[in-house]
């Protein structure tokens, strides 16, 4: 699930985050999470029908895993029976681990460690 609106995490409001469904288990946050992108192709048969090929395409870095999701409270009991643990990760997108890592805090300590390391 790619929401457009954040997803809530408990006690840590909404955030930025895509729902998959995998393995959510102790240990695994932090974990990379990649996805591939599927091709469907026409091609044509030796009787020159057309026939599809698919095959899988580039893998991404989709993001990091940051635990297990549960429903809120505020969700209806029809809605938590129907999506009762099935396995539904967390997933914090690439671009926000990226926007992290490039903050300007983040550069000046990296230049800052760089600069001790050379002299």
């Amino acid at each position: 699930m790619m929401p457009k609106e954040g997803v809530p995490l408990g006690c840590f409001g909404f955030c930025d985050a895509y729902l998959i469904e995998g393995r959510s288990i102790g240990g695994l946050s932090g974990s990379p999470v990649f996805c591939r992108n599927t091709m469907k192709m026409p091609g044509m048969n030796e009787k020159g029908q057309t026939k599809f090929i698919a095959g899988a395409g580039q893998i991404h870095l989709l993001g990091l895993v940051h635990g297990h999701w549960d429903l809120p409270i505020e969700f209806s009991d029809l809605e938590k029976t129907e999506a009762v643990n099935m396995g539904i990760s967390i997933v914090i997108p690439a671009r926000k681990i990226l926007e992290v890592l490039f903050s300007p805090g983040l550069i000046e300590a990296r230049t800052e460690a760089f600069n001790r390391s050379q002299g």
